[in-house]
């Protein structure tokens, strides 16, 4: 809509106090910062001899257009909480899932108290700190799911001890009592299958994971360093 407004107050023959520079980059649409970041670093940018730059605020439904001179920086925060492992059984102490929802309880508050500004009118939803909890990750199951819709993606007849999950790629490590392997996920063929609107049997997405390896040791624990599993076979 920019170049619209721009459009329209050239063809008003507007004449601005000061020279206005105005630049496109696909920072936001691609999620880097290669965009802005190179071109303020330019020769070309230094020879502009910027004084104030100001960025496009959310949409309007008036005849003013709100505009921003700083921008929120996203954080990403990955929750683990540990405790006593038990049994439906009975009633603990300290489980792990417990003190869970503790932390939970917390960002739920501090996002209730930001959105009720929001909804008072005291603040735009671009002036509050916003957040959400996108996903809950617990127990060793023995198929993989589908955190935002749990839909069953695929089942793997394993008799699994314990399962790793690489945090920065698709990779993931499935260990039993005498061997362990490593999968690739499959986001495409995953997403491809789910948009066809074909039905999940409960075997799940076939090309869902990729076996990489078999390897016929034990892992009693392990880790993803980057793409490197590593883990330990003696106990």
């Amino acid at each position: 809509m920019d170049h619209f407004s721009i459009r329209n107050l050239k063809n008003r023959d507007f004449i601005p106090v000061r020279t206005i520079h105005i630049s496109y980059v696909p920072d936001e649409e691609i999620g880097g910062s290669d965009g802005a970041a190179k071109f303020v670093q330019s020769k070309e940018f230094k020879e502009l001899n910027v004084g104030f730059m100001m960025d496009e605020g959310q949409a309007s439904p008036g005849d003013e257009f709100r505009v921003f001179y700083a921008d929120r920086s996203p954080w990403s925060l990955i929750i683990k909480a540990k405790g006593t492992p038990g049994h439906g059984s009975r009633m603990y102490d300290n489980s792990a899932m417990e003190n869970l929802m503790k932390s939970v309880e917390i960002i739920g508050r501090l996002r209730e108290s930001q959105f009720e500004i929001v909804k008072l009118g005291e603040a735009a939803n671009s002036e509050v700190i916003s957040v959400n909890p996108v996903f809950i990750n617990v127990g060793i199951p023995h198929r993989e799911c589908d955190w935002a819709e749990c839909r069953l993606i695929r089942r793997i007849d394993v008799n699994v001890k314990n399962l790793y999950w690489a945090n920065s790629s698709d990779f993931v490590a499935i260990a039993s009592d005498t061997s362990f392997y490593i999968l690739k996920y499959n986001r495409d063929a995953v997403s491809s299958y789910l948009d066809s609107g074909r039905p999940l049997d409960e075997q799940g997405v076939e090309d869902a994971f990729e076996l990489l390896h078999e390897v016929n040791e034990r892992a009693r624990t392990g880790l993803w360093v980057g793409d490197c599993f590593i883990y330990n076979n003696s106990s």
